[in-house]
């Protein structure tokens, strides 16, 4: 259902759906278009009321801000019935006289200590009662992590200061400007009054636009606020006791100053912002896959190829990766992420696999990346290219010299990959067998062993069935070889130079997006697990 303005809200009066009264804060939000300014410029009020736009360009000399300019009340009575929200010819005078009127509050709020020590009040008990307006916003600015601070010098000139540095406020810069501007709105409103704000955040750096709003409200409880914004993290600082979620609107017919009926919905305080307002404020999630090896590896070159539609965000080991993701998970409050991992198969069984994928960490077919530049079709497409730089021998002699060689290898590295297998299963046994509270309590007096003989039987067990098979691909498929001779001497078997030098070229492969270089990432994307539908 459409209402106009006047029928959802009214300020500090009866007869709208909403009734927004001094010590009120509700925010008007939604997408790009739907007619937020315009709702704002339309709110029903009277000279109680001053609307701040945030997207008015700030700009002041430092000798206007000591003038005694036209009072904000005059102001109003110009525009009265005829706000136009595109074009604000009044917008310039309505900023400086935003300073002015904060110089002429400090002015009359030191007359007024003046007045009560010769009255005979100690200063201690002027301090509490009298509130000098550049100590709350110097305040304000601290609380909003603003490193700059507002004073009155000799000439009695408003002055900043930032560190050591001490200049006009003309020379302040955009942020600090609007910063300034918009807290002086606020500081300076009369009590039992309202303020409307539209975007505060636009010249405002959003690390400090939410605490620093949302301590110039609290600095006010006596004023209504309604502020229009795209932020939600400023949403979330201010927690408003109400939300208007403008879902789209429709110019009156026949009407003058863009007045519009509005499809809406309200949202009281405490209640989650559903999944669509999010999605027209922020857009699609950003989808982070974060996955093990360094900033400069081949796996993060590799994944970033695989899964073309996630940010590939390296986190060393497969720790460091299941903590970052549950990390982000347990706090998606707090960002607009769409989050997966991906790690190393290291050995791990099918249920522990799952276990893992419940969390939305998801594991390698096989014990490590280099696995993966090994299979025999890719082998096969390398050993292809080697032949067509170099000439004979054909890529098929090139690959049964590369499988003799493998076949020696898998006997001469078999103790130490196993070896490495073992230890993978041991220490994720170990980190299984953690001690809580409630065994202690009831008397447990040991922790079940881990018999590591019985483990490396087993994993030799699966090796030697894979190599009497006949089949050393499949053994190659369960064994780790990083970190081993395997890599260096298949590459080399092949014509490359060295491992690395191996993985560069198929990377290089993909990345001119030869057709060969498409052939064998459809082959690693059909052998890697897929990830989750990104959506917001």
């Amino acid at each position: 259902m459409k209402k106009e303005v006047h029928e959802i809200l009214r300020l500090g009066q009866s007869g709208a759906e909403l009734t927004l009264a001094p010590g009120d804060t509700f925010v008007v939000t939604g997408p790009n278009g739907v007619g937020k300014s315009a709702f704002l410029a339309h709110v029903p009020s009277d000279f109680s009321v001053e609307r701040f736009f945030g997207s008015r360009a700030i700009s002041f000399t430092s000798d206007e801000t000591s003038e005694v300019g036209q009072t904000v009340q005059t102001l109003m009575a110009n525009i009265a019935g005829s706000t136009n929200r595109y074009l604000n010819h009044w917008g310039e005078q309505h900023l400086k006289s935003v300073v002015k009127r904060l110089m002429q509050k400090e002015s009359q709020a030191a007359q007024d200590i003046v007045k009560k020590l010769n009255g005979g009040a100690t200063y201690l008990e002027v301090r509490e009662k009298v509130l000098l307006p550049l100590n709350q916003l110097n305040s304000v600015f601290e609380a909003g992590r603003l490193p700059v601070h507002l004073y009155v010098d000799e000439s009695g000139e408003l002055c900043a200061k930032r560190g050591n540095a001490s200049f006009g406020i003309n020379r302040m810069s955009d942020g600090e400007r609007a910063a300034l501007l918009v807290v002086a709105a606020i500081l300076v409103r009369p009590k039992n009054s309202f303020i409307l704000i539209d975007e505060p955040e636009r010249h405002l750096n959003p690390s400090i636009s939410g605490p620093l709003i949302a301590a110039a409200v609290r600095a006010r409880p006596d004023v209504g606020f309604l502020f229009a914004t795209h932020d939600l993290s400023l949403i979330e600082w201010l927690k408003p006791e109400k939300i208007i979620h403008i879902q789209d609107s429709e110019m009156m017919f026949g009407s003058v100053n863009d007045q519009r009926r509005y499809t809406y919905a309200i949202l009281g305080q405490g209640e989650d912002l559903p999944e669509t307002l999010r999605y027209a404020l922020l857009g699609s999630r950003k989808a982070l896959l974060i996955v093990e090896g360094t900033a400069s590896s081949e796996d993060r070159a590799l994944y970033s190829h695989v899964y073309p539609n996630w940010n590939v965000i390296p986190r060393e080991g497969s720790g460091s990766v299941q903590a970052g993701v549950a990390a982000l998970r347990e706090n998606g409050d707090y960002h607009w992420l769409r989050v997966a991992g991906l790690i190393d198969g290291d050995g791990r069984s099918l249920d522990e696999r799952q276990v893992l994928e419940r969390k939305q960490v998801f594991s390698l077919p096989v014990p490590t990346i280099e696995n993966i530049f090994f299979m025999k079709e890719i082998l096969f497409e390398m050993a292809s290219a080697v032949q067509e730089l170099f000439g004979l021998p054909t890529a098929q002699e090139r690959l049964d010299l590369v499988e003799k060689e493998l076949r020696n290898l898998l006997l001469e590295e078999k103790d130490e990959m196993i070896a490495r297998r073992v230890a993978w299963a041991a220490n994720r046994a170990l980190e299984s067998k953690k001690v809580s509270v409630d065994e202690i309590r009831a008397n447990k007096k040991t922790i079940d062993p881990i018999d590591l003989l019985e483990l490396k039987s087993t994993i030799k067990s699966e090796y030697d069935l894979a190599t009497l098979k006949g089949d050393v691909y499949e053994a190659l498929g369960i064994m780790p070889i990083k970190n081993t001779k395997i890599p260096g001497r298949l590459a080399k078997s092949m014509g490359y130079g060295s491992a690395k030098s191996y993985y560069q070229a198929i990377l290089t492969q993909i990345q001119n997006k030869t057709e060969r270089g498409a052939r064998i990432i459809t082959l690693i994307q059909a052998s890697l697990p897929p990830l989750p539908a990104i959506s917001f």
